[in-house]
């Protein structure tokens, strides 16, 4: 493993052979690499200080129970915060919600408040099917992001107790390109993960509510999060960082051509085995299509299984062959509807062949919760869906309008 020991030696040993002066600024050399190595532990203070300011009305709108522990401290808050003189506030408020932060973090609190944050999900229309398929989107935008110079990747383990996501994308919180970074929100990424409905995402990256990670809470009772030194925590109560030390080791042991990992690591709850299972199946049945629907990741490795999607051109405009390898080899066209649409349609030894039954045919990168029975596979950016992300938004007559459009479009490549 990678410490912070082994990287001093290493700076000690190569400085010497490339800086002929290195004597002179070794001791500030190695204190900015200290500080650099300490980034994740500031990342988590700064977003634990501007989740403990609006801890107090994070809660209020909480529905807590009555005779609640939750509601209890916040009680206790909320009189303390009422007795503060005027002239006193902003010296003694930070201290009060400081002390409203520690009661709340205490193991029982903790889990009222995780319990909570899960009624809050699930009434957005997030269930646990939904969970890896979020956590993939995540990892294709930073992709989308952040391009790795080899093949994108994205590799998961399921295991019984716990579930790993990691890829070479965007690190969390790294401003990415200068003109962009402070309008995109990258540098509070962190914060945005951990307060619910808030989102700085673009247009051209899949999530727009800022929910989706949030539903991991659904199945997990810790999550771990580490991506390189930018930002390095476990996450208790569905919102509580903590700075998790070995972190950084873990996102610097998987680097891949150069690039450090970014990593998420859920515990899965005990009492949440059967969601698990459910969020496992689901992704396991459409992970062969997702290297095809999204955006930046074409290669997916499921438990050791990969799944490759490729794309050449046709000599018809607009239509491309895709190639799947791996696990799943296969075959489909892919024909491009609009700049946000593709349909694909499988292919046998014999020509188009029927999807599997159970498989979804409407997806926004990944699938929806729809019924639509047709022999082909439809992927749009551009579908309006609900908060959960499950279902078609709009009315009926708007769909009426999206899908004739589409048709229409389709027609013109069949002629």
């Amino acid at each position: 493993p990678i410490t912070r020991r082994t990287l001093e030696e290493l700076i000690e040993t190569v400085g010497p052979l490339t800086l002929w002066h290195f004597g002179l600024c070794k001791d500030a050399v190695l204190e900015e690499f200290r500080q650099a190595f300490l980034a994740e532990q500031a990342t988590v203070e700064d977003t634990r200080a501007q989740l403990e300011d609006r801890l107090p009305q994070i809660l209020a709108e909480l529905k807590r129970v009555r005779g609640s522990r939750l509601r209890d401290v916040l009680n206790r808050y909320e009189t303390t915060e009422q007795s503060i003189p005027p002239n006193r506030r902003a010296d003694n408020l930070p201290a009060a919600k400081r002390a409203l932060w520690e009661d709340v973090a205490s193991p029982e609190t903790a889990n009222e408040l995780l319990a909570l944050i899960r009624r809050g999900i699930g009434s957005y229309g997030y269930g646990p099917a939904r969970v890896v398929f979020e956590l993939f989107q995540n990892a294709d935008d930073a992709t989308l992001q952040h391009p790795p110079e080899r093949a994108p990747l994205c590799r998961i383990v399921f295991q019984t107790e716990s579930l790993r996501l990691q890829h070479w994308g965007r690190l969390i919180n790294r401003p990415g390109r200068f003109a962009e970074s402070e309008s995109e929100g990258w540098q509070r990424d962190l914060f945005n993960m951990l307060l619910m409905n808030l989102s700085e995402k673009r247009e051209e990256v899949t999530g727009r509510f800022g929910l989706g990670f949030k539903s991991v809470h659904l199945i997990a009772r810790e999550v771990g999060i580490a991506s390189g030194f930018e930002a390095s925590c476990r996450v208790k109560g569905g919102m509580l960082p903590e700075v998790w030390e070995g972190g950084r080791t873990l996102s610097l042991d998987e680097s891949r051509a150069g690039r450090r990992a970014t990593l998420i690591e859920l515990e899965i709850d005990p009492e949440r085995n059967a969601e698990a299972e459910e969020a496992r199946v689901a992704f396991a049945s459409c992970v062969r299509w997702l290297p095809a629907t999204s955006r930046a990741i074409r290669e997916i490795e499921l438990n050791g299984r990969r799944f490759r999607a490729g794309f050449a051109e046709t000599a018809a405009t607009g239509i491309r062959h895709v190639v799947f390898e791996g696990a799943e080899p296969g075959q489909a066209l892919a024909l491009i509807l609009d700049q946000n649409t593709t349909l694909f349609v499988p292919l046998g030894s014999d020509g188009p062949q029927a999807l599997p039954e159970t498989l979804p045919r409407l997806w926004l990168l990944a699938p929806l919760e729809e019924e639509c029975r047709a022999g082909w596979l439809l992927n749009s950016y551009g579908f309006r869906v609900d908060p959960g992300r499950g279902r078609l938004a709009g009315s009926v007559d708007e769909r009426a309008a999206l899908f004739g459009r589409l048709g229409r479009a389709l027609g013109q490549k069949l002629v």
